[in-house]
């Protein structure tokens, strides 16, 4: 049993309840349909923009609200936290699942990565989630935050970006086992469209050649 003391997200009143939740809840990866495709999201167990804020002044956050997160260079991040995102954890997932509006990112390589829109919250605002790609063909949760009605039709108005993104690399034909380069049949792993390719051409030589044998039939 997880060692958070309230049962949804909403009832989360401070930190220590917050970081619990998050970890016993969210942290790990999850396999998810999102508008009809299979989605791998994960949560990493030291992200900490899910339930905190950036500090002005990280020197005059108090004790029990303040938020470190140390980074492999020895960088140190400090932020403040947030109840307003904590007690919207219940809904990243589900934001993720029915978004509806995903754009591109922000920042240097804010083009890889997607800023998703779940539906209409009961405030009226709208729970923005930031992924990134990796690890693999997964995609690793960022941040997620409330944004305004009007930030939400900006974003309606914007560049869109597909999500999740489709695969570039074409698919192939694999071998038939180990030690044996030649796949079913004994095709090669080339592009399927090539292999698709020499199939028709060897048809219409076919082709060709029946046409060939009917005419040499009708001049005997």
């Amino acid at each position: 049993m997880g060692s958070y003391v309230v049962i949804r997200s909403e009832f989360i009143e401070t930190l220590e309840e917050a970081r619990a939740y998050y970890r016993d809840r969210l942290v790990g990866s999850h396999d998810v349909t999102c508008h009809g495709r299979a989605v791998t999201i994960v949560f990493e167990a030291d992200n900490t923009h899910l339930f905190s804020t950036e500090s002005k002044d990280w020197r005059t956050v108090a004790a029990n609200v303040r938020v470190d997160r140390q980074f492999g260079n020895g960088k140190i991040e400090t932020r403040e936290f947030c109840p307003i995102r904590a007690r919207l954890l219940d809904d990243v997932i589900r934001s993720i699942c029915h978004f509806t509006i995903s754009i591109p990112g922000t920042g240097p390589r804010g083009a890889q990565n997607r800023m998703l829109h779940g539906p209409a919250l009961p405030n009226g605002e709208y729970l923005r989630v930031v992924l990134r790609p990796g690890p693999g063909g997964a995609h690793t949760c960022v941040s997620a935050y409330p944004v305004a009605l009007a930030v939400w039709r900006s974003a309606v108005r914007a560049k869109r970006a597909k999500f999740p993104p489709k695969r570039t690399a074409p698919a192939t034909l694999r071998s038939s086992g180990p030690g044996n380069e030649s796949g079913p049949c004994g095709l090669t792993g080339r592009p399927f469209e090539s292999f698709r390719t020499d199939v028709l051409r060897s048809f219409e030589k076919l082709n060709a050649q029946c046409f060939d044998c009917h005419a040499l039939l009708l001049q005997a």
